[in-house]
């Protein structure tokens, strides 16, 4: 006799790889190097776990928009701490919380003007 399973939801593939700090709920499989987001594969396609979690617990994402994070933790999928917005949106944020490269954290710091036009 066959035996017969039922195949675990995304949301609970999610639940076995997750550590919970505080109110973030991170992510603890594989991440896409170097940022840190959850990668997760459904279907032979692999998916970002934010994206899967906003889709799964709040609902589609809206063409062209990304989901963002409030806490600023790439690996977190905690749905509290999810958001769509446009790219416009996402480099906002990050200015807005001092997450971007300026002066001697930017990439071309030091880095003579004509090296950098080349």
């Amino acid at each position: 006799m066959a035996r017969s399973y039922k195949k675990a939801s995304l949301v609970d593939r999610l639940k076995r790889r997750t550590r919970y700090e505080g109110e973030c709920w991170l992510w603890t499989g594989r991440k896409l190097p170097p940022f840190g987001y959850g990668q997760i594969t459904s279907n032979g396609k692999t998916l970002l776990v934010h994206r899967v979690a906003h889709e799964q617990l709040i609902g589609p994402i809206p063409q062209g928009l990304n989901v963002l994070h409030r806490c600023d933790r790439a690996a977190c999928w905690n749905p509290a701490h999810l958001f769509t917005g446009t790219h416009a949106d996402n480099v906002a944020d990050m200015v807005a919380k001092g997450r971007h490269y300026h002066g001697e954290r930017h990439h071309w710091y030091g880095v003579p003007h004509a090296l950098q036009c080349q």
